[in-house]
């Protein structure tokens, strides 16, 4: 593991160091437009690529190490991970899509809703079927409407993470903080 973590931190340095580079490659580009971007001058905005790159490595590592495909992420079926892998490609091409193109923001509504429809479909476990409070002692049974809900609540969580996503790196240490934590569990 500690191999993997030197691999990554390495990457991440070199990525951060030729981030600019990197952007001019691509050509992707953030333009202040004065109506919602205020910012001055171009921003390079790749940072969603650094966060798929570092998931896709340790997925590709947690795959091809036996001593994690006995772990519970692995053990819900490989079938469920390419759906969820697949899923989560799209939603980063897209994003890459919109970042290069400037999509409209009712074609992209349009995409993700069928996308998040189309998952659904494909793995029923991802549905919300209760939602617990803290302060009620029972859970409430969503079931009736569990598709809606969850069609929301997916949309409602990439639109905060995009609003969220205004300033550098901001969503990349907030992902970047998420993944911990995720990594922290798995090996406790």
């Amino acid at each position: 593991m500690l191999y993997l973590y030197s691999i990554l931190i390495i990457f991440n340095l070199f990525f951060l160091f030729f981030f600019k580079s990197i952007s001019l490659f691509f050509n992707i580009f953030d333009y202040p437009d004065k109506k919602r971007k205020f910012h001055k001058k171009k921003i390079a905005n790749l940072g969603g690529v650094l966060i798929f790159i570092n998931l896709f490595i340790f997925l590709l590592y947690f795959l091809f190490n036996e001593k994690y495909l006995m772990n519970p992420l692995i053990l819900f079926g490989f079938e469920k991970f390419y759906i969820l892998f697949t899923f989560c490609l799209l939603f980063f091409i897209i994003g890459i899509l919109d970042d290069k193109f400037n999509l409209s923001a009712n074609y992209k509504f349009l995409i993700f809703i069928i996308l998040i429809y189309s998952l659904l479909h494909l793995d029923n476990s991802l549905l919300i079927k209760n939602v617990n409070f803290s302060f009620m002692q029972k859970p409430i049974n969503i079931e009736p409407v569990s598709f809606f809900f969850t069609i929301t609540s997916f949309l409602l969580f990439i639109n905060a993470f995009n609003m969220f996503d205004g300033i550098n790196l901001e969503s990349f240490f907030y992902t970047l903080f998420l993944l911990l934590v995720f990594i922290l569990k798995m090996c406790i």
